[in-house]
């Protein structure tokens, strides 16, 4: 019982520590948005947006998503390979998109309608790289329970970003994208440093065996053979508007577009990454003592249902009036595109830090078949939209009941792989007991 009691008491340390840095690093843009869309055109910001969006899937892409794996070990030693070998592959992953883009950047820049500062493009690895590093080292710190340093960290990384888009928004775009690389690459470092001064990370010689890299890559290939297109899928899934909407339309709608879903997204990230965070530590633990996931899920899904109603219901019926003041008149149509949005992204939003227990139960192959469908009907929502009705409005609509009806059945799946494993544990708890009991 006073085991039961700590626990809890840590769980709610360890998340109001990183809900803070979480909300303070989120509240920073904000607190800017209403001087930015001053400052930038719905264009710029769009051109921002997209290049973003790329690099997120390009960091996801090159590390094979093997960092997922730093806290499943037991032992510190082998949690530091799996961090070596994240880090290795990012690297090169990196390299091998620039040489890509030495050869097709320029037909890039076309496909996506990318006419202002297209030389941007060849900042992708960099900023991908980045990003890579920054989530490698974000759960090594995670595993060693340094959740101040990673509050510090995200903190840094928006405080620098903020400043330079505000500080040089004479360069446009070009001001938005490089104080997003600054950002990013000092908090990286800031990250490796916390890692190796006060956290054990030291350098693995293991990665220089080659057997032992081939042992890591077998023991955890469902990360990437399973967990990686899964979260690609979603990636691009979610991402689907920002990459056809540009080129379906403009990069003034895309603006209008990525500015609604950010401003969403944005209470959004306030609570979900810091609870996911928290959770992935917190179902881990579990699994290795051999208790139900099902009691935490219930929990997290209840809170989050009581904090996310009004929020989203305040959305949902003022988004436009709410932008327009806000943001000034040329905004307005973003909000129409919240309030399109605002369904699928509330039940995405209870979803959201449940996610990672596909991860701890060996389900990423139930989700990746979830993601193909989604991406799917994604796809067919936002072409029909522009297809039959060339309407940038009707495509965000379909769009957002295309992710309403896929978040309904997936949370009834999160549930039921959860309640799957609660009868597991009981099984085998009750065999455990009849055998001591036998023995006794």
């Amino acid at each position: 019982m006073v085991n039961d009691f700590k626990s809890k008491s840590g769980f709610k340390k360890n998340f109001i520590t990183v809900f803070t840095g979480t909300t303070i690093s989120q509240v920073l843009p904000v607190l800017i948005s209403p001087v930015l869309t001053r400052l930038y055109s719905p264009q710029e910001i769009g051109i921002f947006t997209l290049y973003n969006s790329i690099a997120l899937i390009l960091a996801t892409l090159i590390t094979g998503r093997y960092e997922y794996a730093i806290l499943l070990p037991k032992e510190d030693v082998e949690a530091r390979e799996v961090v070596m070998l994240s880090v290795i592959n990012a690297i090169i992953g990196a390299l091998f998109i620039f040489v890509l883009l030495l050869f097709f950047g320029d037909d890039l820049s076309r496909l996506f309608n990318i006419e202002v500062n297209h030389e941007l493009i060849y900042s992708l690895p960099l900023l991908s790289l980045s990003l890579s590093c920054f989530q490698v080292f974000n759960l090594w710190l995670n595993r060693k329970g340094d959740y101040p340093s990673m509050s510090i960290g995200k903190v840094g990384q928006m405080a620098i970003m903020c400043l330079g888009q505000l500080l040089f928004s004479a360069l446009g775009s070009i001001a938005l994208i490089g104080s997003k690389i600054l950002g990013q690459v000092l908090s990286a470092i800031f990250y490796i440093k916390k890692s190796i001064t006060s956290n054990g990370f030291t350098y693995s010689k293991g990665v220089e065996n080659k057997r032992r890299v081939k042992e890591l890559l077998i023991k955890y290939k469902d990360w990437p053979l399973y967990s990686l297109p899964s979260a690609l899928l979603n990636q691009f899934s979610g991402n689907l508007p920002v990459f056809l909407l540009g080129s379906y339309f403009n990069l003034h709608v895309l603006g209008l577009y990525s500015w609604s879903y950010r401003i969403v997204q944005t209470p959004m990230n306030l609570v979900t990454s810091s609870t996911q965070q928290v959770f992935l530590q917190e179902a881990n633990r579990l699994k290795h003592e051999n208790k139900s996931l099902l009691p935490l899920v219930l929990k997290i899904y209840k809170k989050l249902f009581v904090v996310g109603l009004p929020c989203f219901g305040i959305l949902g019926i003022f988004a436009p009036s709410i932008f327009g003041i806000v943001f000034g008149a040329k905004w307005e149509d973003a909000g129409v595109y919240t309030q399109l949005l605002i369904p699928g992204l509330f039940l995405g939003f209870m979803n959201a830090p449940i996610i990672p227990i596909t991860g701890v139960l060996n389900k990423q192959k139930e989700r990746l078949r979830y993601e193909s469908v989604l991406i799917g009907f994604r796809f067919l929502a936002l072409f029909l939209g522009y297809y039959i009705w060339k309407s940038p409005i009707i495509s965000v609509a379909l769009f957002g009941l295309v992710s309403f009806i896929y978040h309904i059945f997936f949370s009834i799946f999160l549930y039921k792989i959860a309640k799957e494993d609660s009868k597991v544990v009981e099984t085998s708890i009750k065999r455990n007991l009849t055998l001591a009991k036998e023995g006794y």
